[in-house]
């Protein structure tokens, strides 16, 4: 009770409660902890005034969540929580950013493991192309992304040509 029930240092109490769960194989009792702390989050993002969508560290708590949730059998929860984190980290680092390719990477799993293996290949596309693309102007990320992949991205990437 040092800090409060809404406190960012009860949030991360919370997520370390998660992690002693996880690692101990009870991933229900580490979901319970990591909802917790992603609402004490979302309350004090709220209660602040910030846009709670432009958060990183709201993402972080998605991306948990969303890992959790995998891993208890929700896959479509699970999916939820990895987008709402995609389209968070993709706001706040742009397309080419590692940020951006763990989350594809993990929505790559979640796809392969609701039998959705052509999105699947498609997160694991993106996250080579958004961890490896060069920073420069005439990169072929917006229109990869907007339209898929073109032959020459997948030789230029080392990802079986699918096309």
């Amino acid at each position: 009770r040092l800090y409060g029930d809404t406190h960012l240092a009860t949030s991360e109490c919370y997520n370390k409660m998660a992690h002693f769960h996880m690692q101990r194989g009870q991933m229900a009792i580490a979901l319970e902890f990591c909802i917790q702390a992603k609402n004490i989050v979302l309350e004090l993002l709220d209660s602040e005034g910030d846009d709670v969508k432009e958060s990183a560290l709201l993402s972080d708590h998605s991306v948990n969540l969303g890992l959790l949730f995998r891993l208890n059998g929700d896959l479509e929860q699970s999916l939820d929580e990895l987008l709402t984190a995609h389209r968070i980290r993709q706001r706040l680092h742009g397309l080419r950013s590692m940020a951006v390719a763990e989350v594809e990477i993990s929505l790559g799993f979640t796809e392969h493991q609701l039998g959705n293996t052509l999105g699947a290949l498609e997160h694991a596309h993106r996250a080579l192309i958004h961890a490896e693309q060069p920073p420069t102007g005439d990169c072929c990320i917006g229109d990869c992304c907007k339209k898929g992949p073109t032959a020459g991205d997948c030789e230029r990437f080392s990802v079986p040509n699918r096309h």
